[in-house]
């Protein structure tokens, strides 16, 4: 397992351009990827924080242990993203049809969906986060841990807008 400090995601841009975004969990880490959600209410993206950045020499083996001793496999480059969800903000109104930006908050630390990993290839584009001033920050979404930034107490804003 191998960690890397960026990440370069090439994009088709609105007037039909190609564009890349750099994805640096040390400064530009927030990323949107199509939702898996279905029904008229649904929204269309997911947001998430890259944790880190890595990829793994993977060698897979299925079958008994008979059998994996005479199959050789060839070892395969995997590349995958530790990430942080968010959710979509309830207590806000945002989104097109209220022309507002969408609000999102980070899922609370007791939800099992907290973290997650990600293949790059799912990921739409970076997104720049403004965060709500009004509601300030907290510990409560994620106790003391090693992925919050020194300088951030431990503290997470409590919403953000997405831009």
């Amino acid at each position: 397992m191998y960690s890397h400090k960026k990440l370069q995601e090439n994009y088709m841009s609105y007037n039909m351009r190609r564009e890349k975004d750099m994805i640096k969990p040390a400064s530009c880490p927030d990323i949107m990827v199509l939702s898996c959600e279905d029904g008229h209410d649904a929204h269309p993206f997911w947001y998430t924080h890259v944790v880190k950045i890595f990829h793994l020499i993977v060698c897979h083996h299925c079958g008994s242990a008979h059998e994996v001793e005479h199959t050789s496999m060839e070892p395969q480059h995997m590349d995958v993203l530790w990430v942080r969800w968010f959710g979509l903000d309830t207590n806000t109104r945002g989104g097109w049809s209220k022309k507002c930006l969408q609000g999102i908050s980070f899922i609370p630390w007791d939800e099992p969906t907290l973290f997650g990993f990600l293949d790059p290839a799912q990921v739409v584009r970076g997104i720049h986060l403004i965060p709500n001033f009004t509601w300030g920050q907290t510990d409560s979404r994620l106790p003391p841990s090693s992925i919050c930034l020194a300088d951030d107490y431990n503290k997470d804003g409590e919403s953000f807008y997405v831009n």
